[in-house]
């Protein structure tokens, strides 16, 4: 009797996750804009970006698509705008150390619904086509996320470093050509084919979510960024937090943001070619730079929890 509830319960619980997970394998089914939009006499990704800038005063305008096109990469079916990229199912192959470390349900879903991917020998095509399409509509650059996904699926492509070689110099080679001020920003690739690959990409986020709410991230976020900033070693640029001050993850802000930046983490510039040495000197300038606000952060902290000084400093 008591097995029942608990069987209909696991139920619920593998069904709502089922769900979450499919919606990872979501595919990319063309490179312009949805129909819907591009019909409308006021709608349309154009007409978007230009009164962002003239009305809103954006100065930049960037588009996030994942390094496979979408999540789940591009669909694979006949008689699609993606077809003539040649995509193809491919399931992804993690190594065991992932799956021990961080069991990831976006990887899980797609080793088993698979994932579109564009042949490398039309990667070229497929982002020089996407990216003229976004500078035609006034875009100044993309977010390319989901760049560790491509060296899980080397299989069939020469392996995963003739892959991730290929995409990312595919990548690099349609960002000069439509986006000259190497508008590029890469995410969720710290992977070492990809740090290896990459010769002109600039900015790299190099640290995961912030969680505010979640204190048990805190410590693991800050320590985080500050391997990612020795392992890049390369010097930063930040973005200081724009929390209260007197805000209970104020210290923790203002340590993360020490070490590296904001709620998006680090994100560190690639030096340019006889800066290596420089570069070494303004890393170690910086993390000097950390530790003094580290001290300056724990300070904040003690003024935080003596409300007659905080009275005063009103």
């Amino acid at each position: 009797m008591a097995a029942a509830p608990a069987a209909a319960v696991s139920r619920r619980s593998l069904t709502k996750t089922d769900l979450l997970a499919s919606r990872f394998a979501s595919r990319l089914t063309g490179i312009k804009e949805n129909t819907k939009f591009q019909t409308k006499p006021d709608g349309g990704l154009k007409r978007l970006v230009s009164e962002t800038k003239d009305v809103h005063g954006v100065k930049q305008v960037y588009v996030w698509h994942a390094m496979a096109g979408y999540w789940g990469g591009v669909t694979p079916s006949a008689g699609t705008a993606m077809e003539r990229y040649e995509p193809a199912l491919a399931y992804p192959v993690q190594s065991p150390g992932v799956t021990g470390n961080q069991p990831d349900i976006v990887m899980d879903s797609l080793s088993v619904l698979g994932l579109g991917l564009v042949h490398p020998r039309r990667a070229r095509d497929f982002y020089g086509e996407l990216h003229a399409y976004l500078a035609s509509c006034g875009v100044d650059g993309v977010k390319v996320d989901v760049q560790n996904i491509i060296e899980t699926l080397g299989a069939g492509h020469g392996g995963r470093v003739a892959l991730t070689r290929a995409y990312h110099r595919a990548l690099e080679a349609s960002v000069a050509r439509n986006f000259p001020d190497n508008g590029c920003i890469s995410c969720m690739c710290h992977n070492t084919d990809m740090l290896y690959s990459a010769r002109q990409t600039a900015v790299v986020r190099a640290s995961d979510d912030f969680y505010p709410r979640d204190p048990a991230s805190h410590t693991v976020h800050v320590s985080s960024v500050a391997y990612n900033t020795l392992l890049t070693i390369a010097p930063p640029t930040r973005a200081w937090p724009l929390s209260p001050g007197w805000h209970q993850c104020s210290c923790r802000c203002h340590c993360r943001s020490a070490l590296g930046g904001r709620e998006a983490g680090l994100h560190w510039e690639r030096p340019r070619a006889g800066r290596r040495e420089q570069g070494r000197q303004e890393a170690a300038q910086a993390a000097a730079a950390g530790g003094r606000a580290l001290q300056r952060a724990r300070w904040h902290r003690r003024r935080r929890q003596a409300p007659a000084s905080i009275e005063g400093l009103a």
